[in-house]
C-alpha cells in the first residue's frame, strides 16, 4: 500500500512532517510484551525530548501529588510499563490532533478522546478475540491518522467544505477529491512507520471487513461502532458501524462483554484525560 500512496506524492510530504511520537508506539508495544528493560523503554521515549517531557508530566499527574516522578525511568518504575505505554500513546495522539479536522468537521479534543477511547476499548476486547492487546490499542488509537493527513493535504491549496452526506459515501468523496481514502492513507502511514502488517491491513479494511481480512479489522469495526454510540463518531462513517452477529461471533464477543469492556475503557479514559491536562 505504501508503494501505491506515498512515493513522489504530496501525501508523502505530509506524512514526513507528522510528529514522531506515534511512530514509536509499536516498538514500545514490543517492549511492553516482553520482560521490559526500563532503560530500554525509557531510552526509546527519550529519543524525542519534548515527547518524553510530556510523558513525564502526564505520568506525574496520573500518579498523584504524593509521588515525585522526574524522569521517564521513574514513571515506568512507579506506574509500570503498560500504564506508561498508555500515557505515551495519549501524548503521541495529542501531538497529532492539536488542530480541528476541517475536512471532516471534527474538533481537536473530541478527535483525541475518541481515538484514545477506541484504543483502550480495543485493548479490553482483544483477549476474547485472540488479538495482541498492545497492537490492538495502537490500531484503535491511530485509526484516523489518514484523516489527519488528508485534511492537511486538502487545505494546503484551498479551503474545501467539509464532507456532507449525500449520494457519495465518505470514501468515494475522499477518492474523488484527493485521490485516496483515509483508510488507504492510514495503512500507508502504518507501513512507513514499520508497524506490523496486521495493523495496516486491519485499519485499511475496518470499514467493511470480510472473512478474508484479519480479526483486527473486525474488532476495530466493533470498537469504532461503540465509540460512535458514545458520541465520538465522524460524519460519513456511521453507515459502516454495526454489531453484526457474525462479526461478534468471529471475535468471540457479545453485547454484554462489549458493554463491560466499554465501562473499563471509560474509567481508564477519564484518568488519562485528567493526567494529560484536558
Amino acid at each position: 500500500m505504501s508503494s501505491e500512496v506515498l512515493p513522489n506524492s504530496d501525501v508523502a510530504s505530509v506524512v514526513t512532517a507528522l510528529p514522531h511520537g506515534a511512530s514509536m508506539l509499536c516498538e514500545l508495544a514490543r517492549l511492553v510484551r516482553k520482560d521490559v528493560n526500563i532503560d530500554e523503554m525509557a531510552g526509546l521515549i527519550a529519543r524525542e525530548s519534548a515527547f518524553a517531557d510530556a510523558v513525564v508530566v502526564a505520568a506525574q499527574r496520573f500518579a498523584g501529588e504524593e509521588q515525585h516522578l522526574d524522569s521517564v525511568e521513574a514513571a515506568i518504575s512507579h506506574l509500570g510499563d503498560r500504564e506508561t505505554f498508555h500515557l505515551a500513546g495519549a501524548v503521541a495522539w495529542r501531538e497529532l490532533t492539536r488542530v480541528p479536522l476541517r475536512l471532516y468537521n471534527v474538533s481537536a479534543d473530541p478527535l483525541w478522546r475518541g481515538g484514545l477511547f477506541t484504543g483502550l476499548l480495543m485493548q479490553e476486547l482483544s483477549p476474547a478475540a485472540g488479538v495482541e492487546s498492545t497492537e490492538a490499542f495502537v490500531a484503535g488509537l491511530l485509526r484516523s491518522v489518514g484523516k489527519i493527513v488528508l485534511d492537511e493535504l486538502a487545505h494546503r491549496t484551498a479551503e474545501i467544505p467539509p464532507y456532507s452526506p449525500g449520494e457519495e459515501s465518505l470514501p468515494q468523496w475522499e477518492q474523488e477529491l484527493l485521490g485516496y481514502t483515509n483508510t488507504e492513507v492510514a495503512a500507508a502511514v502504518f507501513e512507513v512507520w514499520r508497524f506490523p502488517l496486521e495493523l495496516a491491513t486491519g485499519v485499511r479494511c475496518h470499514y467493511e471487513p470480510t472473512p478474508a481480512t484479519p480479526l483486527m479489522a473486525h474488532l476495530l469495526n466493533l470498537a469504532a461502532a461503540t465509540a460512535d454510540l458514545r458520541g465520538y463518531g465522524i460524519t460519513g462513517e456511521e453507515e459502516y458501524w454495526n454489531f453484526n452477529a457474525a462479526r461478534m461471533s468471529a471475535c468471540n464477543l457479545d453485547r454484554e462483554t462489549i458493554a463491560a469492556a466499554e465501562g473499563k475503557a471509560s474509567m481508564t479514559l477519564q484518568r488519562i484525560v485528567a493526567a494529560c491536562g484536558s
